[in-house]
């Protein structure tokens, strides 16, 4: 199992990722993921907190949030979006 601090986590305010293979922990306000937990997600840098903001205004992003509700930049500087089916599926189930 990887497991990589391009920072140092503990010098930032930060939310986690969850996802089916392991865990992003990323800064609060940039998204810059600071640990990885697992090789699945390694190549991930960055996850989009200012579309997920805006995506759930008035929602607190420091509760942990599945990866399929993120958009996610990688070390080639590809971007992933969010899965609007997921989120389609989740606004479902709290009504």
């Amino acid at each position: 199992m990887s497991h990589y601090t391009p920072q140092a986590a503990d010098s930032h305010e930060t939310f986690t990722i969850r996802g089916g293979e392991g865990e992003l922990i990323c800064d609060i306000e940039t998204g810059e993921v600071l640990e990885c937990t697992c090789d699945a997600y390694a190549h991930y840098t960055r996850a989009d907190v200012a579309e997920w903001r805006a995506a759930y205004p008035g929602e607190s992003i420091d509760a942990g949030h599945d990866i399929l509700d993120f958009g996610l930049w990688d070390i080639a500087g590809r971007y992933s979006a969010a899965e609007q089916d997921f989120r389609d599926e989740c606004k479902l189930n709290r009504e």
